[in-house]
């Protein structure tokens, strides 16, 4: 009895075993593979599986939107996509979708904003719809400007859209915060702009291509730059006790673009009412600035504001426009001196400024030979001349070379190079001056008495003709010390008194010229 019982039992349990693998074959029949939607497939089947979905039908546009143009919408608007998922295959699949919004055609996860992400079972040969609704301005990352729209898979493949789809600027306004004090007629003029941006609830909106005109105004004469558009990034976080937030913002203006505007009673201007002054660039109750030709402005103040902008901020800075650089006359500088003796040499120049403009000349290679003038004057708007002196007090004869420097203080620090040239001739006597076959008019004796002399002599000299005649007294280098005559002179004797009190002790020259010779001679000064 025990051993037929053991059977039974055996037997029982076999059927038992046969029909729990047959319910679970009719079940795989009836309702698919169950691993599909448990995800405990091996990799490789799964991957088979879920490339076996694809993405179709992208549809997106704003919702709700408040922008009159096509493709734009506000922070405050709703985007809304529709992507369709469809399951190639005959079992349940899990399917994860991400909205992207990028810059540019090239979708990244890491560097593009992510705008949300869903998941859907897509039944067997089946499709499901997938719908996106987000409201702009909940999204951080989302800013004004053009964006890309784009939508990845599970499987990390992208499908995107052609259309460009753009999120307006918010609110702003912008004042010249500061600029340049002085700039020069057709260089760069460096303003500093503050751009207000008004605050809202989820912080300060963000500006895209937000266009900014500066205005120059001087006399009735009134130009335009129309500068690059500046693009100021959103900040979601804001003050909540401020309602505007100030952004500066460094803008380099070349006024060789700037345009001068046609004026008259029926053009509007930013100088003229600033309540009426209208936001960005549209002027959408006026008459648009009529545009002559080049900006034509002169040395001078010039008035500068940053338009159209809101009334509130409205602000009118000044900067002085200069006149063009100090020119001076140029090519190579020739001279002839004799041994002993000393030259003045001058250049033509012109000083175009309203201002007078002081100047300087100087040896480039530091030759001592060539004295220089300090703290010259070139007066306002009309020729007149720089110069420097050459001494051959301490020269042989020969050929000497240097560079001379001539330096302006004018608004752009001018600074122009003469190459100059001096010929060394051999002291003045009898021998050489037959030798040379150059004698020398003498139409003057020339001394001094006392020589040496403590604190004055007299210097006496005799014209055998009347002319322009005139007497300077140098110092051993070269550099004037005391003119003591300059203008007509007739015939006959004449004395001058030099005083040198205050004067160091030394050897001094002093040089009479007459229209027909010049001579120079030597005096000591002892204390």
């Amino acid at each position: 009895m025990r051993r037929s019982s053991s059977k039974k039992k055996w037997i029982f349990v076999s059927f038992a075993v046969v029909g729990v693998v047959m319910i679970g074959l009719v079940a795989r029949q009836e309702f698919g593979d169950l691993r599909n939607l448990s995800g405990t497939m091996g990799s490789s089947e799964a991957a088979a599986d879920k490339s076996a979905v694809s993405i179709e039908g992208l549809e997106a546009s704003w919702l709700e939107g408040t922008s009159n143009q096509p493709g734009y919408g506000r922070l405050d608007d709703v985007f809304g996509m529709t992507v369709r998922a469809v399951n190639q295959t005959d079992g349940f699949l899990n399917e994860h979708v991400e909205l992207y919004f990028s810059r540019d055609e090239s979708f990244s996860v890491a560097e593009d904003c992510l705008i949300d992400s869903k998941d859907v079972m897509v039944e067997p040969s089946a499709t499901s719809a997938v719908e996106f609704k987000t409201t702009a301005r909940l999204v951080d990352c989302l800013d004004a400007g053009p964006w890309y729209v784009g939508v990845r898979s599970s499987d990390g493949k992208w499908s995107s859209l052609e259309t460009v789809y753009h999120v307006e600027s918010g609110n702003a306004a912008v004042q010249v915060g500061s600029l340049a004090a002085e700039v020069a007629p057709r260089g760069t003029l460096n303003v500093d702009l503050l751009v207000h941006r008004e605050t809202t609830a989820t912080g300060v909106d963000g500006l895209y291509d937000f266009p900014v005109d500066v205005w120059l105004k001087q006399g009735e004469t009134i130009c335009i730059i129309e500068a690059e558009p500046i693009a100021v990034p959103r900040d979601p976080v804001a003050s909540w006790n401020q309602s505007w937030k100030e952004v500066p913002v460094s803008m380099a203006l070349d006024l060789r673009t700037a345009k001068q505007i046609k004026t008259g009673a029926q053009n509007w201007s930013p100088f003229l009412d600033a309540s009426a002054l209208q936001t960005g660039r549209r002027c959408e109750n006026c008459t648009p600035p009529e545009q002559t030709g080049g900006c034509q402005l002169s040395e001078g103040p010039v008035q500068v504001t940053a338009g159209p902008s809101f009334g509130g901020f409205h602000v009118i800075q000044e900067t002085y426009l200069h006149a063009s650089p100090v020119v001076v006359q140029t090519g190579k500088i020739e001279v002839s001196v004799r041994s002993g003796e000393v030259s003045q040499v001058s250049q033509t120049a012109y000083n175009p400024s309203k201002r007078t403009v002081n100047w300087s000349t100087s040896s480039v290679e530091g030759a001592s030979w060539l004295i220089g003038m300090k703290d010259q004057t070139l007066p306002a708007k009309k020729p007149s001349e720089v110069r420097f002196t050459v001494s051959a007090v301490d020269l042989e004869p020969g050929v000497y070379e240097t560079t001379v420097l001539v330096a302006a203080s004018d608004f752009y620090q001018t600074e122009t190079k003469l190459q100059v040239v001096v010929t060394v001739l051999p002291k003045q006597n009898v021998v050489q001056d037959q030798s040379l076959g150059q004698d020398l008019p003498t139409s003057f004796s020339l001394g001094n008495y006392p020589n040496p002399f403590n604190p004055t002599t007299t210097i006496r000299f005799e014209l055998t003709e009347r002319g322009q005649t005139s007497l300077v007294v140098y110092d051993v280098s070269g550099r004037e010390v005391r003119i003591l005559h300059d203008g007509d002179l007739g015939s006959g004797v004449h004395e001058f008194r030099f005083d040198a009190d205050g004067l160091p002790s030394g050897t001094y020259l002093y040089r009479l010229t007459t229209p027909s010779a010049t001579k120079t001679e030597k005096m000591v000064l002892l204390k």
